[in-house]
C-alpha cells in the first residue's frame, strides 16, 4: 500500500478473504483468517515491539471468543473476549506471580473469582510459591460482596463482606481446618465419655470411636452421582499420576488473544463468595453450602480447562497445521482418547486455583465432541459462558430410578446429567457411528451430546457427566408432553388427559390425538425415524422413547392454564416456578430419566416471557390434531428421541423373559433392539398420519 503497509494472502471479490498476513509499517503484524476484509476467525496480532501479542479468535475485526493476550510488562490474560476486552471466564497472571482466575466484565474483574498471591522466598528450587488467597465476589477490579481470605502459612480464614476493596460489615475469623478437626475429635471423645458414663453406650464402644465421631464430624458421603468402586487398571492409575499439562491453561501454549489495551492494574489483597440470586425459572440454584456446590465448581473448572485446551491454538502460525492434524484423527481413534489432568486446589503450572477440593479430571473423546459442537453450531464462547460463567448451575430433583442428577445451565441451553459407568461405556463405543450419523443427517431427532467428562476425588469417588441439548428451550409454551415408546404395559398416567398440567408427562395409552401432518412433513419424519432407529439397532440399545411437546395455537399465552392445554401458566420472571411431578409407576416401564427431567422443565421454561431459539428437535411442524371426538386443533410439535443409552444386557434379557411370560412380548418395553425398533416405528406411523 502507499502508506507502507502490506498484505499477502487470499482474496475474494476484491477483499481480503481466507488466510493472509497483514503487516503495518510500524512493525505490527496480523497472521490469520480474514472474512470480507476484516480479521475474522483464528489469528495472531503482534505489536511492533514483538512482545505485546494476542493469539486467538476474532470476529468482524474485534477480539471475540477464546484467546490469550501477553503484555509488554510481562502480564498475560487468557480466556473469553468480547468487543476487544476480556469478558467472561478467564485467567489473568501478573508478572509478579499473582494470579486471578474468575469472571471478567467489560475488561475488569467482576463476578466470582479467586486471587492467589505470590510468596516472596516461598519454596526452594523453583517450588510452589503460591501464598495467601481470596475467594469471592468482585466488581470493577475490586473485592465487593461476600468473600473468604485464607492465610497460606497458618491456614486460618476470614469470612465476611467487602465493599469497594475494603472489609465492610460483620466478619468471622477461623483457625485452620486441621485445628478445627482436632477440636471436633476432642469434643467427640469428651461427648462419648459422658455418654458411656451415663450408660448410653453399650457393647464396649470406646470413647472417640467412629460411631461417636460421626455425631460431630461432617458426613463424608458423596454429594451426588454414582460411587464407582471399580479400581482403575494399573495403566490408568499410572496415567492419572502424571501431571498432563497438555497445552492447558496459563502457559504459553494454550490459545492466545491480544488486546491493544493496557494491562490490568495490580490487585489489592482480600476475599469473597457467591452472591444470592433471584429465584430461577426451574430447579434449585447451587449456592455455596449446597450439597452439590463443590461438584459444580469442579465441573466448571474442568470444562473451562478442556475447552480452552482444545479450542485455543498455541501459535497462530500453527493454526492451519493443527486443523489439518485434527482432521486426521478419526472419531474411531478419538473415541479411545482420554485427556487426564490433576487439579490441586491451589493451582499448578497448567491449572488455575479454585475453591473446591483437589480432584482429577478426565475428558473423553475431546476431538469428536468438539466436532459435534461445531456440527450443531455451538459457539465455544457461548458454551463456556453457559456452563462456566458467573451464574451458577441449577439442580433439578433426581427423577429416575438410576439416581442420576440433572443440572441446568443458567440460560437453559444445556442439561448436564450424571451417568453410570455402563452408560458412558455404551456412548463411547457407539460414538464413531453416532458422529457419522448425525454429521450426515440434517434432521436427526437423537439427543444432542456435547461433551463427556469425569471427576475423581482423592477418596476415589468418580462422577461422570454428559452435556446435552435442552429439548424444551423454546419460545412457545408447551401445553402437553407425551413420552411414547410403542409398548402398552403400564404406559398410562393416572387420570389420563384430565391430569395434564405442569410437570406431568402423558404416555402411550393417554394419547387422545392423531397428529395429521402435511405429506412432505410426514415423509420427512418417517425417513428421519427410520434412519435414527437403524443406528439405535446397531448400537444394540432399547427402551428409548419419542418425547413430544405439543403447543396448541388456539391457547392464548396469558390464559394457558385455563385452556385445554392444561396448566402451562405464564408468570413474571421473579415469581417462583413450581413443577409438580407424578411419581413413576412401579411396573418397570416407568419414564426414562431424561423424560422426567425434561417434563420438570416444560412448564417453567414454556412460561418464560423471553423469546428463545428452539433446538434439539425436528423443525416445528404445523399440524391438526383430531381428537376421538373429531375436534381439530392447530398445533406446533417439538420432538426428540431420548434415553438412547440403555443397552440390551443380561438384566434386560431376564426382565424380558419374566415380564414377557406374564404380559406378552408385544406389551412390554424390555424386548430386543430390533423388535423394539420395529414396534416403535409402527406405533409412531399410526400417531403421525
Amino acid at each position: 500500500y502507499s502508506n507502507g503497509n502490506a498484505y499477502v494472502g487470499e482474496w475474494k471479490d476484491g477483499k481480503k478473504h481466507g488466510r493472509g498476513v497483514y503487516a503495518w509499517r510500524s512493525g505490527a503484524r496480523y497472521d490469520g483468517e480474514w472474512f470480507r476484509g476484516a480479521m475474522h476467525g483464528v489469528g495472531a496480532l503482534v505489536s511492533a515491539d514483538g512482545v505485546t501479542a494476542y493469539r486467538g479468535s476474532f470476529f468482524a475485526g474485534e477480539k471475540r471468543g477464546l484467546g490469550r493476550q501477553t503484555f509488554a510488562n510481562g502480564d498475560a490474560h487468557e480466556g473469553l473476549w468480547k468487543d476487544g476486552v476480556p469478558h467472561g471466564p478467564g485467567t489473568y497472571a501478573w508478572a509478579s506471580g499473582d494470579e486471578y482466575n474468575g469472571e471478567f466484565r467489560d475488561g475488569a474483574m467482576s463476578g466470582w473469582g479467586t486471587l492467589v498471591f505470590f510468596r516472596d522466598g516461598g519454596g526452594d528450587g523453583g517450588g510452589d510459591r503460591r501464598g495467601d488467597r481470596h475467594d469471592g465476589e468482585w466488581e470493577d477490579g475490586l473485592e465487593h460482596g461476600n468473600g473468604v481470605y485464607t492465610w497460606h502459612d497458618t491456614g486460618a480464614t476470614f469470612s465476611g463482606t467487602w465493599r469497594r476493596g475494603k472489609k465492610h460489615g460483620v466478619g468471622i475469623w477461623a483457625p485452620s481446618l486441621d485445628k478445627r478437626k482436632k477440636k471436633q475429635r476432642k469434643r467427640a471423645g469428651e461427648r462419648a465419655t459422658r455418654l458411656r458414663r451415663a450408660g448410653s453406650i453399650e457393647g464396649g464402644k470406646t470413647p472417640g470411636s467412629a460411631a461417636a465421631r460421626r455425631l460431630f464430624e461432617p458426613s463424608e458421603e458423596e454429594v451426588t452421582g454414582e460411587v464407582d468402586t471399580d479400581e482403575d487398571t494399573e495403566e490408568e492409575e499410572e496415567e492419572e499420576e502424571e501431571e498432563n499439562g497438555g497445552g492447558g491453561g496459563g502457559g504459553g501454549g494454550g490459545g492466545a488473544v491480544f488486546a491493544a489495551a493496557a494491562a490490568v492494574t495490580a490487585p489489592r489483597a482480600k476475599m469473597g463468595w457467591l452472591q444470592a440470586r433471584r429465584t430461577p425459572l426451574a430447579g434449585e440454584t447451587i449456592y455455596k453450602g449446597h450439597k452439590s456446590y463443590e461438584l459444580m465448581v469442579q465441573l466448571q473448572v474442568g470444562v473451562r480447562w478442556s475447552i480452552g485446551r482444545g479450542e485455543a491454538p498455541s501459535r497462530a502460525a500453527a493454526a492451519t497445521a493443527a486443523a489439518t492434524t485434527a482432521e486426521l484423527i478419526t472419531p474411531a481413534v478419538d473415541a479411545t482418547r482420554k485427556i487426564k489432568q490433576s487439579f490441586p486446589r491451589g493451582g499448578s503450572a497448567s491449572t488455575p486455583p479454585h475453591p473446591a477440593g483437589d480432584f482429577k479430571w478426565k475428558d473423553y473423546a475431546p476431538g469428536t465432541f468438539k466436532s459435534l459442537r461445531k456440527r450443531w453450531g455451538i459457539d465455544v464462547g457461548d458454551f463456556m459462558l453457559s456452563l462456566c460463567g458467573d451464574a451458577a448451575l441449577r439442580e433439578l430433583p433426581s427423577p429416575g430410578k438410576s439416581g442420576s442428577v440433572f443440572y441446568l445451565s443458567h440460560d437453559d441451553k444445556f442439561i448436564v446429567k450424571t451417568m453410570r459407568k455402563h452408560e458412558a461405556k455404551t456412548l463411547i463405543e457407539a460414538l464413531p457411528r453416532y458422529h457419522a450419523h448425525v454429521s450426515k443427517s440434517e434432521s436427526t431427532l437423537l439427543t444432542k451430546f456435547f461433551g463427556l467428562y469425569r471427576v475423581k476425588t482423592p477418596k476415589g469417588r468418580k462422577v461422570r457427566f454428559i452435556v446435552m441439548a435442552n429439548l424444551f428451550r423454546t419460545e412457545l409454551p408447551i401445553h402437553r408432553v407425551y413420552d411414547l415408546k410403542g409398548s402398552t404395559h403400564g404406559r398410562y398416567t393416572k387420570g389420563g388427559e384430565s391430569s395434564a398440567g405442569p410437570g406431568v408427562t402423558l404416555k402411550d395409552l393417554d394419547l387422545a390425538y392423531a397428529f395429521r401432518l402435511d405429506v412432505g412433513a410426514r415423509d420427512k419424519l418417517s425417513r428421519t425415524l427410520r434412519e435414527d432407529c437403524r443406528l439405535l439397532e446397531e448400537m444394540k440399545v432399547m427402551d428409548y422413547s419419542l418425547l413430544v411437546g405439543v403447543h396448541f395455537r388456539d391457547v392464548k399465552s396469558d390464559d394457558a392454564s385455563s385452556g385445554s392445554g392444561g396448566g402451562a401458566t405464564r408468570r413474571d420472571d421473579d415469581e417462583e416456578a413450581t413443577s409438580p411431578l407424578t411419581p413413576p409407576s412401579d411396573d418397570g416401564d416407568g419414564d426414562g430419566d431424561v423424560c422426567v427431567a425434561l417434563r420438570r422443565l416444560s412448564s417453567a421454561l414454556s412460561s418464560s416471557s423471553e423469546r428463545r431459539r428452539s433446538f434439539g428437535h425436528l423443525d416445528d411442524v404445523l399440524s391438526t390434531a383430531p381428537t376421538r371426538t373429531d375436534a381439530a386443533r392447530d398445533v406446533v410439535l417439538h420432538l426428540g428421541i431420548i434415553d438412547i443409552l440403555q443397552e440390551y444386557n443380561g438384566a434386560k434379557r431376564m426382565e424380558s423373559a419374566l415380564r414377557g411370560s406374564l404380559h406378552g412380548r408385544g406389551a412390554i418395553s424390555a424386548v430386543d433392539p430390533v423388535r423394539y425398533s420395529r414396534r416403535f416405528q409402527r406405533f409412531l406411523g399410526k400417531v403421525f398420519e
